[in-house]
């Protein structure tokens, strides 16, 4: 890998994880700007509804898939034996 190249960008994520990062979102390539505007209110109101990120990262590439873009971007690095970020009250 050479430096300035994407490449080394990429590698950040699954450094973050191995280093005890619980989840990490990563992102594969450069996203349009209108899928990270159309995704991301997605996958926080997800994660609000019930903690469960890879669930919300699901849904969120559900709907990427739906718009026809974007779907295969997001990668997520879990190291949550339960996929939950946080537990939801009630």
């Amino acid at each position: 890998m050479s430096e300035g190249t994407g490449d080394n960008r990429l590698a950040l994520a699954p450094q973050l994880a191995q280093a005890g990062v619980g989840a990490v979102l990563a992102m594969q390539g450069n996203v349009a700007l209108e899928s990270i505007a159309a995704g991301m209110p997605v996958l926080f109101s997800e994660l609000r509804r019930h903690g469960c990120i890879d669930l919300a990262v699901a849904v969120m590439r559900n709907l990427l898939a739906t718009r026809g873009d974007d779907w295969w971007q997001p990668a997520l690095f879990l190291r949550l034996r339960d996929g939950l970020l946080f537990r939801v009250a009630g």
